[in-house]
């Protein structure tokens, strides 16, 4: 079952036996449990990588001067993978193809061996700690490698100069974790799984008791620790490999 954020205010503070309450913004006490509970959401979010955070995404370009530059949106926390669309203006179909990442290293060695003196390559100006450094990139086809060296701005090896003036955001296709949005208003639903709503509510009770109380719900911190183990085995709803053999694909350390 979900809860919205009121739900689960009303029932944490039933366990402190607090005031009963008709909004999150009713007394203090009731204003403190919300910030708690969006508190104990983010942590849960950070630590389990729920399916349900995985989204698509585009890049941001940047600017005409460095070409093959772009930067990974706000709200992206990954990037598990990127495509690119290599479609020319004869193409109707769209061309995704998959881009290899390489360690920063290995790409800057493959880039600074073109020569800038050949026409299909450009050299151009890249600042990063108020440092500017010249990289180079080829000019004549879409990227096939790319690379990060800060988890936020991304490099590109090429770009086609007879499509596009620089690598465009609209092409892009990327895949991975995106940062969820907690509101704090009386109707929000986290964006959890029904069985992950358990996991928060007694997080959130725990946390509430030693912060509020100066105690500890030892029922609480007991259920919190068995709803994490059952979050880890279960929180995939749709498309988990060999689901009903899940148990058997690991080893068995117990004594036997």
């Amino acid at each position: 079952m979900k809860y919205t954020l009121l739900e689960l205010t009303q029932q944490i503070l039933l366990s402190l036996d607090g005031d009963e309450v008709n909004s999150i913004n009713d007394t203090e006490e009731s204003r403190a449990v919300a910030k708690i509970v969006k508190e104990c959401y983010y942590d849960i979010v950070g630590q389990l990588d729920l399916p349900e955070h995985f989204d698509f995404f585009q890049l941001e370009a940047t600017a005409l001067a460095s070409p093959t530059v772009m930067t990974k949106p706000s709200d992206a926390i990954t990037v598990d993978w990127v495509k690119y669309d290599e479609k020319t203006g004869t193409d109707t179909d769209v061309k995704y193809r998959e881009l290899q990442y390489l360690p920063s290293k290995n790409f800057l060695d493959m880039v600074l061996m073109l020569n800038s003196d050949d026409d299909d390559v450009i050299q151009y100006n890249f600042t990063t700690n108020s440092e500017t450094f010249s990289l180079k990139a080829k000019t004549n086809m879409a990227p096939s490698y790319f690379t990060s060296f800060d988890d936020g701005v991304l490099l590109f090896d090429s770009y086609n100069s007879d499509e596009d003036s620089h690598l465009q955001a609209s092409k892009t296709l990327c895949y991975g974790l995106v940062n969820p949005t907690f509101t704090m208003t009386d109707s929000f639903t986290p964006d959890l799984d029904h069985r992950q709503f358990a996991l928060l509510l007694n997080e959130a009770k725990a946390q509430c008791w030693s912060d509020l109380k100066q105690q500890i719900n030892t029922r609480a911190e007991n259920k919190v620790r068995q709803n994490k183990i059952d979050s880890q085995k279960k929180k995939q709803n749709v498309g988990y490999p060999d689901k009903q053999n899940y148990y058997f694909r690991y080893p068995i350390y117990g004594r036997k």
